[in-house]
Formats: structure tokens, sequence, C-alpha cells
């Protein structure tokens, strides 16, 4: 029986009559609902017409706070008034209403808390089952439906072959083997939250790439132990960031955010995989250290103290089983692996710890049970029994392979010789786990010889009657032996690069099995083969290795790519409730990858490329016929189809505050929608101006929203099915914008009223993303409009779910001219994230790819091709090098000189081959082409610029870049500005050796997040943030510089910083949308 099945409940009906009629109040309902399915939070979608039941039902579960709630309309008419009631209350992007269908349930597998059905007839004759329903259910959750007055509720248990993982390696007994039988491929996304990627600290950086050092699956619940949280950064990442550990509990099934507990400054450092935290969570508790250094004991549910165990020292490595809580405590152990010049290294983070002990406590009463006076470095247990590496003092040879800081000396003994280290006494403890009785020991040097003194011990894999033991000279495996789990006999010792997994019985290693009992070899071949690691470890589930540092698997012995997500580094994949699981990264390799905290599972069919480039109906509104309007004056984000944020206008003559309107947007301090502040976006995306009405969208509302330029007064408003990321665009009179339900809008800019709406997604499936439910394909970035035909792009990236597809339609109609998909790929480096689609010479470009605007066929991009040559030289060169050292090294007349020759005579002849391409003076998305994201980018105000390292204009990059046909304009370090003359620009890969026409820096504290090219004015926007202690609120600003000469002619303040890209300049003045949710529009007062 797999973990998971301990907690499944038996499935149960239980049916109340309630009278049918028009004294009940829907309040009551949402009560007996709750009541009966024992939930009040989680995600909750509800199948009904626009009755007033189901409408009160809905906003009634939404008005708690703790329900993000999800409907499905079961007819046009329905949708129009559930959207009306979710409006009247203000809980709109609380409330989400669709017209979607229902045979199959949009929703992807075990996604849904709480499914209610107030009408089971009426589902029923549109064609829902309960089969289908109970399928989208998530285990722990229920399915409520209401038959002619009767409630049926019906719990769902966890599903037959679902597994947990609830410690760092799997289970108490470190074996690397899940027992989860539902996760299979194809895979697509379930959810994704938390900060898009991890915190980097200037003050210390060593687990950037790293930050989550604790990882369980149990119970319904995804555990995390980290200090990549929201509560750790401020309002701009120049201000610096805390570094507290936090516990965060979520949703397994949709990742909505359930708790979050403060542990403080403890620390685990270092990127090798077995630097952990210990943290373990089992049946209904978290248990873990206290920045204090004794055992915190965590209620899984709420995060609450249950209790704290003052130990002997610190914990530093944890296991629970049978009851019993075994730690290995580290004097010292609150900090450990802080690198001693702040980065990153792959070094054992134990190393410098002299003293310790291994104690046992009562899960029940956290009373000692035992305690040895042992330093142990790790810990497992199988079958009653525990097992210990004790070490004698500290490992001495593994600290002198640290950074040193800067003309720090390596350590020298009397005479000035180099010291040389050997590791201390090393040996393995078997104790019994109930009462802490020594059965046994074995020094390392007794059963691994005289090389022992140079290698380090760690125990893997224990069970089956066996002890394995991992011998590493440095940090990969050189050795293993398995070691008799009754006596402490080798049973087998074998040099290898593997772990050993134990299955079936069998001991596995490379590949090879072998009898556990006596070490004889089984087979040569047809067993599991997880190599040993350094960052990110292997993980066997299911017929599958999860080898997918780069997204590969092997599955039934083939070899498969899933590009969604890249395991984390020290984490894996984890396998878990039929999903997997992976915690952020900060790495570059993977630039395909979505942002924040990814579960991704078994879909029902991944769509092919000709699902994908389907055309679907468009549907008409009633402005479908309206008269189209003169141009706009900044019809689309960054004014034009190039994206240059250049305009023809002048800058205005002052930068008076005309008129500020506040737009209604949903609050992010409940539980429900706290989840949507980790995404990090503004609450306004950056407005357009045509014909005196100024639009924006409400990203968290899913609103777009039309405003008077003249007197700021709200025109309109228009509430789509899911969030809009980027400003929507004005064109002849029609506004057009995508959301993430997967659709393109059209509206009459005029009055906000729907002209027609297209699907671009290839279906209406639906998954979790940040606290909303969202398509898998959203639509991403402004919609493009260019010589009278508009593009749209949908999908997350081109790693998951069948890529992104990109669409060409008529404005006016949604009629579509042509479609193409940027699929997957095994090479997963050549991907990347949906992002802005822009114009550039003559062809359409979305990151790195571009396209015939008039066919959609890929064309080639000459950026593109120049680094692919220039990363093959530089590639070739370092290898040169390389080599060169290796032959002086060598001396010459060897044989290892000679053939250290031949490499590189076939090294040089490569580089000679080599031939540059031709370069172009052209945007460029990201630095050396590398970046996982675009101009859609949020977040590197706020956590700093990895994933997203600058765009650029030919050669001359910034975090901010605009342009025009005379200059371009740069932005870096958050208040640098620098112009260049376009004759002074050079092509991208060239150095820019020319100065500046002029630079300018803005005070400390600014941070630009928006910058225009006006006809004779550098136009500047962003926030102003506080540089000291004093408590000061984030402000904003804008400001103008002279284009000749770079002189401040002018700043205004504003109460709030202004939003990512957020400035629109008109006739009438500029536009600016700020992060407090306001609009306003800056210009020459009046007169009076």
């Amino acid at each position: 029986m797999t973990n998971a099945s301990k907690y499944a409940q038996r499935v149960w009906t239980l049916c109340l009559l309630l009278a049918c009629c028009s004294s009940i109040v829907a309040g009551e309902m949402a009560r007996d609902v709750m009541r009966l399915a024992k939930r009040d939070h989680g995600l909750c979608a509800i199948i009904g017409t626009g009755s007033s039941e189901t409408m009160e039902l809905a906003t009634d579960l939404a008005a708690t706070g703790r329900m993000v709630v999800h409907v499905i309309a079961l007819d046009d008419p329905s949708a129009v008034q559930l959207k009306s009631a979710a409006r009247k209350l203000g809980l709109e992007g609380i409330v989400t209403v669709e017209r979607l269908p229902i045979h199959p349930l949009p929703y992807r597998d075990d996604l849904v808390n709480l499914l209610v059905v107030p009408d089971g007839a009426q589902a029923k004759a549109a064609g829902l089952t309960r089969a289908e329903a109970l399928r989208v259910v998530a285990p722990f959750g229920s399915l409520c439906i209401r038959d002619a007055g009767e409630w049926q509720v019906t719990l769902k248990p966890v599903s037959a072959g679902m597994d947990e993982w609830t410690h760092n390696v799997h289970g108490p007994d470190g074996n690397r083997v899940s027992a989860d039988t539902v996760v299979s491929f194809p895979l697509g996304y379930r959810w994704h939250a938390g900060l898009p990627f991890n915190i980097s600290n200037r003050e210390r950086t060593e687990n950037r790439y790293a930050s989550t050092r604790g990882l369980a699956v149990t119970g319904g619940r995804c555990f995390t132990f980290s200090d990549s949280v929201i509560e750790n950064i401020k309002g701009a990442y120049s201000l610096g960031q805390s570094k507290d550990q936090y516990v965060t509990a979520r949703d397994a099934f949709n990742g909505l955010l359930l708790w979050r507990r403060k542990i403080g400054s403890v620390y685990y450092g270092g990127l090798w995989y077995m630097n952990l935290a210990p943290f373990v969570a089992v049946g209904d508790i978290v248990c873990t250290s206290s920045e204090k250094g004794g055992l915190l004991v965590l209620d899984a549910a709420t995060g609450k103290v249950r209790r704290t165990i003052d130990t002997s020292y610190a914990p530093g490595d944890l296991l629970i089983d049978r009851g019993i809580i075994a730690t290995a405590t580290w004097k010292g152990g609150t900090s450990v692996g802080e690198s001693k010049i702040n980065r990153y290294e792959r070094r054992r983070m134990d190393s410098g710890i002299a003293e310790g002990a291994v104690e046992a406590y009562s899960l029940k009463t956290g009373k000692q049970r035992w305690r040895h006076e042992r330093l142990a470095t790790s810990i497992r247990s199988a079958n009653g029994l525990l097992f210990m590496v004790c070490r004698e003092g500290p490992d001495q040879l593994e600290e002198s392979r640290r950074f040193r800081r800067r003309g720090e000396a390596a350590p020298k003994d009397e005479d000035g010789n180099p010291l040389v280290f050997t590791r201390p006494t090393q040996s393995v403890v078997a104790v019994d786990l109930a009462t802490g009785k020594k059965l046994w020991e074995v020094v390392a040097s007794d059963f691994a010889g005289e090389e022992s003194a140079q290698e380090h011990l760690r125990l893997d894999a224990v069970g089956s009657g066996v002890v394995s033991v991992i011998h590493s000279r440095d940090l990969r495996t050189d050795r293993v032996t398995l070691l008799s789990a009754k006596a402490g006999r080798v049973v087998l010792q074998k040099k290898s690069g593997h772990f050993p997994v134990l299955a079936g019985g069998k001991v596995h290693l490379g590949g090879r099995t072998y009898n556990s009992a006596s070490g004889a070899e089984l087979s040569k071949s047809g067993g599991l083969s997880i190599g040993s690691t350094v960052c990110t470890p292997s993980i066997a589930v299911n017929n599958m290795i999860v080898r997918n540092r780069g997204g590969a698997f092997t599955v039934d012995g083939r070899s498969m790519v899933y590009g969604g997500a890249r395991g984390a580094c020290s984490m894996s994949s984890v396998p878990a409730f039929g999903a997997f699981f992976t915690a952020q990264n900060w790495c570059l390799c993977s630039p395909q990858q979505i942002s924040g905290f990814i579960s991704f599972g078994p879909v029902r069919a991944v769509p092919s490329r000709e699902e994908m480039m389907r055309a679907t109906a468009v549907v008409r509104g009633p402005a479908f016929a309206a008269a189209a309007a003169d141009e706009g004056e900044w019809p689309m984000f960054r004014y034009g189809p190039e994206r240059g944020s250049a305009c023809p206008r002048p800058g205005p003559a002052a930068l008076d505050v005309l008129w500020q309107t506040s737009i209604p947007s949903p609050s992010t301090d409940t539980f429900a929608t706290r989840n949507w502040a980790e995404y990090l976006n503004d609450p306004l995306t950056a407005p357009t101006v045509a014909n005196g009405i100024a639009v924006t969208a409400a990203m968290d509302s899913h609103q777009v929203v039309g405003i008077r330029v003249r007197d700021g007064v709200i025109a309109w408003r228009f509430t789509a099915g899911g969030r809009i990321d980027s400003a929507p665009t004005v064109y002849r009179g029609i506004c057009l914008f995508g959301a993430h339900d997967g659709f393109v809008y059209a509206l009459n800019a005029a009055d906000g009223q729907l002209r027609w709406r297209m699907r671009m997604a290839p279906n209406d499936d639906r998954m979790v993303s940040y606290g909303k439910v969202e398509s898998p394909w959203p639509v991403i970035g402004s919609v493009l409009v260019d010589d009278g035909v508009a593009y749209a792009s949908a999908g997350r990236t081109q790693g998951s779910d069948g890529g992104i597809v990109v669409r060409a339609f008529a404005p006016e109609t949604g009629v579509v001219s042509w479609a193409t998909v940027l699929g997957p790929s095994n090479n997963v480096r050549s991907l990347r994230r949906n992002d802005l689609i822009l114009k550039t010479g003559d062809a359409l470009q979305l990151m790195i790819t571009r396209l015939n605007p008039s066919t959609g066929e890929t064309v080639e991009n000459p950026t593109q091709t120049l680094r692919a040559y220039l990363s093959v030289v530089t590639r070739l060169k370092r290898d040169i090098a390389t080599q060169e050292k290796a032959l002086k090294a060598a001396g010459e007349g060897t044989d290892r000189a000679a053939g250290i020759k031949a490499k590189l005579e076939k090294l040089r002849q490569g580089l000679a081959k080599q031939v540059k391409p031709p370069s172009e003076r052209a945007p460029e998305l990201g630095s050396g082409g590398r970046d996982s994201e675009g101009f859609v980018s949020w977040n590197w105000p706020r956590i700093g610029d990895r994933k997203f390292r600058g765009m650029a204009y030919g050669n001359v990059g910034g975090t901010l870049v605009s342009w025009d046909a005379t200059a371009a304009c740069k932005m870096t370090y958050d208040r640098r500005l620098a112009l260049y003359d376009m004759a002074e620009v050079g092509k991208v890969g060239e150095k820019l050796a020319a100065k500046p026409d002029w630079a300018a820096d803005l005070p400390a504290g600014y941070q630009v997040t928006s910058l225009v090219l006006c006809k004779d004015a550098v136009l500047v926007a962003g926030g102003v943030y506080k540089t000291s202690d004093k408590p000061t609120a984030d402000t904003g600003f804008v400001a103008l510089f002279s284009r000749a000469k770079g002189k401040k002619l002018g700043e205004c303040a504003l109460p709030a910083p202004v939003a990512l890209g957020g400035v629109a300049v008109t006739g009438s003045g500029i536009v600016t949308t700020l992060r407090d949710s306001t609009v306003c529009l800056l210009g020459q007062k009046a007169a009076e």
C-alpha cells in the first residue's frame, strides 16, 4: 500500500433533504455546502445557470475571502447575469464566470477542491456525468450535487497508486524510488505559484540556484522550506532582501497558498545535492529546525506550532519513522555551508561541524527516547533500525577545498609546505530505532580499505536487508558499498558512478541488478540506472527515470523530453499524488521554463500541431458592425509595431497633475487572493489612447477599462474570462486584447461593447496559475496590428502543452488568415517562453523566432545566427585554451602530449572553418539572446534581472531601451540614462565604441520602469524608494530630459510608483498608470 493510501477516505454519500422553496436564501446554501463538504477554503467550481440561487451561492462563497470561485455558466445569458452579479459586489477576479462546455469538463485532473452543482438535473441534461465530475475533483475534495432538493456529497479518496514524498529523499529510507503509478506521460501543466524565480540576495548569493532546501508532499499538501518568498522582498530589488527562511504550505492539487510560517535566519548553503534542510512532513505534522536550534513541530493544516523540542545542538539531518523523530544534531548547525567569499560553492555543508549528537524523540509526546553523543553526517531508517555515518571531528580535507578570500594563502605546515589533509575517521553504525541500543559498528578503513582516507561516506538507500554507502573522493560517487543491515558485513562493493536503488526486492546499480542478501549479480542489464550528481538528482517512478535537469526522462527504456520545467537544483522534480513538483531555480539553461514553483502531470492528450493551428469560430457581439474610427494617439504597447517606445510628438510643456482616477482592483490580502501577489504584476497594465479614450487593463479583476481623457471619468468596463497581462491595442476604433482564458477580444473602443471574440487556445482546458483558473494557452502580450493585420500568440511556452500558437487575423472580424506553431523540441535551450510580438524589418518576431507576416512561415533571424556562431567560437577557444594548458602540464615528448596535440589540431581546424555570418542593427531580446523573458517581464524591478537580462537595439543594450530612426536611448542600473545618435549605433555583436551623446543619472532610490523617446525630449518614469530606515512610503515620478543635451526639464512627483511601461504620450498630455491602481493625466494646467 502506498503512503497516500493510508490517508484515503471511503467514498460516502450524505443525502440531506432541503426544502426547495423560495424561503431558502443563498447564504444558507453556501453555509450548507461548506458544512456538508467539510471545507471552507480552496478552489470551488460551480456549474449552473444565472438563477438567483447560483449567483448568490457563488458570491457568498467568494465573499468569505477563503474561496477562489470559478463558475461555468450553462448558457450565454447566464454568463452575463453571473458576471453582473459579481461586478455589483466588487468580486470581479475573485469570482470568474465563463461559458464553457461541461462534457468533458475543462479542468485538468484532480484540480478542484469543491465542485458544486446546484441543479443536478439541469447539469445532467447539459451532458454532465458523475464520473466526469469526480475526475476533476481533487483527492480530499468534495462533489456536491443537488437533485430535487437533496444534496448528495461525495468525498473523493486518494486514488489507488498515488504515493507521497515525506522526506527530502522520498522517505526515511532514502530510496530514490517512488511507488506512484499514476504519474505518466503525456505531461502538461497543473499549476504554478510563488515568486517567479529564486532571489539572489547580494549579501548572501550562495543559494540563488537552489533556494528551496526542503520539499515534502503529503496529506494533499505541498510543503517547502525556502527563503525565496514575497515576505523577503521589498519595493525595489536595489533595496536588498531579507534572509529569513519560511515553511510554506500549498494545496498539492492546485497550488493555492494555505499558510506560511517564518522560521528565521537558519541557513543551509552550498550547491551540492544533499545540502538540504532538516525537513519532514508526515501525517498531520511538519518538522524542521527552529531559529534557536531546536526541533520545531508544526500543525500541517494550520502552520501553528504544536511543540518545540530542545535538542543538544541544532538538527542537521532528520527523519520520522514508526512514531519516532530521529535527528542528527550539530553544534553550530543553524548556519552551515556559508561561503567565505559570498558565492555559491559545490561543497558539503557539514564539513566544518566538529561536534554533534544523535537523538530520538516521541512524535506523540515530544519526550526524548534516547541519545548518542556522536557526530552523524547522515541518517536513514528501515524495518525498525536506524543507521548513521559517524565522523570524528570536522572534515578538514573538504574545508580545504572551499574558496578562499582574495589574498588568503592555502594552509601550510611549520616548514612552509602545503598541508595535506585526509578525511577524519568515519564509521557506519546501526542502532535500534525504538531504544537506541547499538547493534553494530564498522569503521570505514575496515570495510573500505586505505582509499577511505580520501573518501567522504554518505548513507543512501536502506532496506531489503542492506545499507548502501556512497564513497566520494570529491563530489560525485566513486564507489558503492552494500552492508548487511543485520550485521554490518560487506555484501557488495563496486566502483560505480551511480546511486543504488532498491526495487522489487533487488539492488539496482548502474542498470545491473544484484541479490540483496548475497550481492550476487542477477542481471547485467534491464535494471534501474540512476547516475550520481552534484546538482540535480534523478528519481525512479512508474517505469520512468526523472533526469530532467534538461527536461530529459527515460520512459520504459526510451528517452523522452518534457520541456515545460527543469528539475530544481538539489530537489529535482518530485513525484507525488500523480504529478511532479519542481521548485524555482535561477538557471539560464532552461529559458523556456515558466515562472514559479511548478506542478505538472498527466494530461489526456497534448494537442498536435494541426490541432493547435485549427481555426475556431468567431463569436460575434452586439457591436460587431460598429463603424470604425480614426487611428489612436498611442495605439499599442510601446507605441508602434516595432515596439520602440518612441513617438513623434513633443514632450509636454509642463508636468502638472490634471486629474487622477482610481480603478477598482481586488485586494491581495485575503486568504483567496494572496496567491496573486507573488506574480509581482502591477495592478494596471500600461495605457493606450485613442479618440479621447485611455484604455488600460486591471489584471487581477480581468477587466479592460476605458477612461475619458478630458476629465478622467470611467467611460466603460468590460470583464474577460481571465487576466489581461499587457496593454490593449486600439486600431480604427477597435480595442483588441488577449486574456489568460485563451481568447482574443475585440471591443468598440468608444463604449466597451463586444464586437467579437475568438479562441486562440486549441481547446478549453483549464489549469491554475497564481491562484486563478486559466487556460494552459493564455494570450500573452499586446496584440500587434501592422498594415491592417492583427497578430497574437497563445501558450505559456514552447516546452509544454504543444507549444505556442501564433495567428494572423482581421481586426474588424477576427477571421484568421494563417496560423503557425512554435512547438516543442528535444533541444530545450532552443525553446522560449511566450512574450510580445513585434515587427523587425519585414518580419514578425516572437522572442528569438521570426516569421513571415504574410504566411507565418519561419524566416532566418540573423541575430540568432550570429549568436550561434559566437557561441561555437567561444566554446572552441575555451577548449583550445584548456588543451594548451594540459599540453604544458604533460610535457613535450610524452604519450599523453601526443594525444593532446591531436585534440588541439582538431579543435584549431574546427575554429578555422567557422565563418562569421552577417549581423544587423535590430532589436534583440535579452543579453546574448539567452534570456528567458522579453518585454512582458514585470519581475525585474522587484527581484532582479536574472531572468530579464535586458534588451538591446543593435549594440546598445540596457534594462530598458527605446529607439526611433535617429537615436537609441538606454537605461541601466535602475537610474542611469544614455542616448546615442543612430549613426553611432552598431550592429548586434559589435563593440559599442562610441560615447553617448549624453548621459544622466537620477538620484539614489529612483528606479526607471518606463522610457520614451519623444520628438524633443526623453521621458522617464518609475518609482522612488526609501534608501534609509525612515518610514517613508514608496512614491513615483515622471521626469523629462532634453533629447538634444540631456538637461533635466522637469519632474512630477506621484503618490505611487509608475507601472511597467505605464506611460502614453498624447496631444492632451501624458496618461500614466500607477502601482496603486490609479490613472492620471499629466500636462499643463489651463491658465486661470
